[in-house]
This record gives structure tokens, sequence and C-alpha cells, in this order.
């Protein structure tokens, strides 16, 4: 379908199971347990012991590492940070000239049993990255120390203390394609991480990776497929890609795919399995806009409900009753039963999950998945009386294999995701977390989950009447990256060039919070020196 107003379903879906309603609350990533052992690995204790958690963060970068600055890593680092130091204190967090090689260097990376990443059970870095044609991975550091400025994979030793959860928040810290895998890179070092978290392509620069991460995490999804939806959440234009160690193939799919808990115990570096995010296979993109409307520049959002009675009627829609009282208080709404579960936010956005797809079935045709996404779309009323259009699919990946193997499997498609944009008289929004639906399904087309993160419309707001009426987006873009360059070079490293991203360039409505807001958007690679990062670039328009 190029364009549907979807209405809501008639009737719910039957048959119909009575079910309680639960509010998610902050959780703890750390496992607890009550026997003696896992006490003694410090699972399970009322307080945590230290050595749980640990990050870095640089947005200006040492000089002679060519690296230009960033914007938003500290927010980043820090999102994460922040949400599990609610529950355990952390050992460290350095950021720009604190961040240097010593951290990452194996006769110092447990420094006073405290500092540096393999003195943590989960280290978190976000900065710049850079991949060789060798596998070998390279991060400029804040500052120097002993001579280096670069954080090398070669020469790290991860995991022989206490790391098992290594995220990278850097371009192409953990690639899957054209020869590379997280073999490569990082099985030469690895003496017991359980999983790694990274980017096969370049990232964009946000401040939202860390706290995306939790926010989806705190929806009962694993570690893989929560660092995706946050990435992805930010910009469909990268490769995000995750991977678990184990003894075999099957302890490390399910790690892949389930673990959410940060365990202790140290993984084995036998198996590796991984996976990835990009354009689904025989794919096609919508054409975006590249016009000023005629219409309004502002339009008002209206408030969608997310009370007790409108979610008693959402579950309903899923088959789900609701057997009682729902409970108040904050946090979202949840109901579970019929092997479904059903999400909703305060703002009335939802989530829905089905089941686990069937990861190893043979793949539809593209025609024959996004027909089976337009009648999930039809069957649940989904965006009820709002109009969506057709953007993309994307589909999840995964391959693996033992390490003593020169044989990795083939990719194989987990699942693959259509994703819908809201219609604004005539426009569609541009991309970002809100204003789309997305609809996932297993590659025969059976649908495991539906997000619909669509705001209802009203009246416009007058035009300031001094502003001048733009027409020419194009100058309007130029303009604000000039801008942000200017900013990045604030420590007198210049860029070398800026690329714009193909196919990124869109005129659209930006959904604020109450707020419809026409800008120019598009996504641009600054490259400075060995390295390259990826902005989005907005022009109000």
């Amino acid at each position: 379908m190029t364009s549907t107003t979807t209405t809501p379903a008639a009737t719910p879906t039957t048959p119909t199971e009575t079910v309680g309603a639960s509010r998610i609350g902050v959780e703890n990533p750390f496992p607890v347990r009550g026997d003696m052992q896992a006490q003694a690995r410090g699972e399970g204790t009322a307080a945590a012991p230290d050595n749980q958690y640990g990050g870095c963060a640089i947005q200006v970068f040492d000089a002679n590492t060519g690296a230009g600055n960033l914007g938003n890593t500290h927010a980043d680092a820090q999102g994460f940070l922040s949400y599990v130091n609610q529950f355990d204190q952390i050992n460290f967090y350095f950021e720009d000239a604190g961040v240097k090689p010593w951290e990452y260097l194996p006769s110092t990376d447990d420094y006073q049993g405290f500092y540096g990443m393999d003195a943590v059970r989960v280290f978190y870095h976000s900065g710049h990255g850079a991949m060789a044609s060798d596998g070998t991975f390279y991060a400029p550091m804040g500052a120097a120390w002993g001579g280096q400025d670069w954080a090398v994979s070669s020469s790290m030793s991860i995991g022989d203390q206490y790391l098992r959860y290594m995220f990278w928040s850097t371009c192409e810290s953990l690639e899957v394609l054209g020869g590379q895998s997280p073999i490569t890179t990082w099985n030469p070092v690895n003496k017991g991480l359980r999983m790694i978290f990274g980017f096969h392509s370049t990232s964009v620069d946000s401040g939202d990776y860390g706290k995306n991460f939790f926010s989806e995490w705190g929806k009962g999804k694993s570690f893989s497929q929560a660092w995706q939806d946050a990435s992805l959440d930010i910009s469909t234009n990268m490769i995000v890609s995750s991977a678990a160690c184990g003894a075999t193939q099957q302890e490390c799919q399910d790690r892949l795919w389930n673990e959410r808990l940060f365990y202790g115990d140290a993984g084995s570096n036998a198996w590796y399995w991984w996976r990835w995010a990009g354009n689904a296979p025989g794919s096609v993109a919508r054409i975006a806009n590249l016009e000023v409307p005629g219409g309004p520049t502002r339009m008002r959002l209206l408030r969608k409900r997310g009370d007790a009675e409108a979610f008693a009627e959402l579950a309903s829609r899923y088959g789900l009753c609701l057997d009682g009282q729902v409970p108040a208080g904050h946090g979202s709404l949840c109901a579970q039963g019929r092997g479904r579960k059903v999400i909703m936010a305060h703002d009335g956005t939802y989530e829905v999950a089905f089941g686990e797809p069937d990861r190893n079935a043979t793949l539809a045709s593209h025609q024959d998945l996004r027909a089976a996404a337009d009648r999930a779309i039809d069957r649940f009323g989904v965006a009820e009386g709002i109009e969506l259009v057709y953007d993309r699919t994307t589909a999840t990946y995964h391959a693996g294999g033992p390490v003593d193997d020169a044989d990795i499997s083939d990719p194989r498609v987990a699942d693959v995701t259509v994703h819908y944009r809201q219609v604004i008289g005539g426009v569609p929004v541009v991309m970002g977390s809100h204003g789309h639906v997305r609809v996932t399904l297993d590659p025969t087309g059976a649908v495991t989950r539906l997000v619909d993160r669509t705001r209802p419309v009203g009246e416009a707001v007058p035009k300031n009447a001094v502003a001048e009426e733009i027409t020419d987006p194009e100058a309007e873009l130029s303009a604000t990256t000039q801008a942000l360059l200017r900013t990045l070079a604030a420590s007198g490293v210049l860029h070398d060039r800026v690329e714009t991203v193909p196919n990124t360039t869109e005129v659209g409505y930006r959904l604020t919070s109450g707020m419809a807001e026409l800008v120019a958007r598009r996504e641009v690679d600054v490259v400075t020196g060995p390295v390259r990062k990826r902005h989005v670039v907005e022009a109000v328009l």
C-alpha cells in the first residue's frame, strides 16, 4: 500500500483470555540468587559489591589522534550508567582527557582492582572507533599515556579479570560483513566475555543509545534485542550488531537471543554467534519528499489516551480481558496472556509482542511479507484514524560458528520489520522515534511484534507574522551543517570532508512534545583524519 487510513478492528481478537494488569517498574539487570555460591560471586547480596559497572566517554580527543570532536557521547554513556547506578555503585566514569590507553591495556586494565575496562563486569565506551582491513579495532583516546593515544583491540586482554559484557558505542566496533566477524576482531584477546555490543557501520552521534537501551530492556527484551531496538530508534540507516560467546552453538544462540541479566560467570570463547540489522532482502525504500508543502508548518499534537480505560480497550483489541483494577502509579502498563504481551506507555503509544520468531524458517518474498504486515495493521486497527505510508523494510540477520572452523555459517534472516510513517497533511513525518508504526514478522510472515508510536494531530499553529517564508530546504540544511562543523572544530581539529549519506535527505514533520514541526533532515558523515562519525542535521522550516 502506498498509504492507508486505518480504522479500529470491529471486534476484539477471539478467543479472549482474562488476565491481570501490572505496571513496569525499574528493574535491576543484576541477577539475584539466594544460594551461597552465588553470593560469593557477588550475585544475590543485599548490596552488590564493587566491580560491576564502569564507563568512558570522549567528546574532545587528543589532538595527535586527528579525531574530531563529538557532541553527545557524554550523554550516551551517562544514560547507560545512571540507570544501573540506581542499584549499584559505579566503579569509574572517565570523560575526555581522563580516558587514556592504560584503561585498556592488560597490565593496567584492572588497576587497583577497581579502575579499567577489565575491572568491571559491564563496561560502556562511547566515542570514535575505526576498523582496519585486518579486523583490528582502534579507538582514539582523550589523552596520551606512555606515548600512546589509541586503544587497540590487538593490544588488549579482556575477560581474564571481571569483564563479561562489553559495549562499544562507536563506529565499526563489531563488524560482521565483508570478511570481518567478531571472531576476527575479538577472539584473539577474549578470555571470558559473554556478550559484545557495537556497530558494523558508521554510527550516529547521539546521546540516546544508553538511555534507550534500558528503556527497551525494561519491556522484557533480551540485551541484544534491546541494543538493536535502541539504536534503530535513532536511525535505521545504521547496521547495529551484537555477539554472544559460549562453549557450543546452542549456548551461544541461547545467550544471544535470550540473555537479559548481567551474569558474572566467564563465557567460553569456543563458539560465537552474532546478529545485525540492515535492509531486508529484495526490499525497496520509499522515495523521500523533498518539497516544502504549501500547508501549515506547525500543527498541535493531541494527547493520546494512556489511562486505565484506554489500556483495557487496547488489551481487548489483542484478545486480553483485564480481570480487575488497573494498578495506579507510574510506569508503563502491561498485560500478558495467550502468548502475547501488551505494553502501553503513559502517552498512549504501545508495543505488542506475539512470541519469538522461527529464525531458521525459509524466507518468504518481500511482497508476501509486506502484505502480511498490511493485514496485521488492518486486523488490529493500528494507528486508528491516522494515515500511514510504507517507508522501508529492515531485517535481523544472524550467523556464527566455532573459532577453530573457517567455515562460518551463511547469514540467515531471523525476522523482518516493515516500517510505516505517519502522514500529516499529505507529508510523512521524518525519521525518528515518534510518528511511525513497525510490524515485525518471522521469515514465514507470522507477526512477532507490533509498535505504534503515532500521535493524533489537531489544528494548525498560526505562523509568526514576521518570520520569513522558507522555500529552499537545501540552503537551510547547508547552513545548519556549517554551524555543526564550527561546533565540532572548537578544539582546533578541522574536518577533512563531509559526505551526505545517500537517501537520507527529506522534508517532513518532526514530532516533538505537543507539536508537529516541519523540518528538513539529512544524515552526514563527518570525516576527520582516520575516523568518521554520522550526524543528524535538521533545519526548522
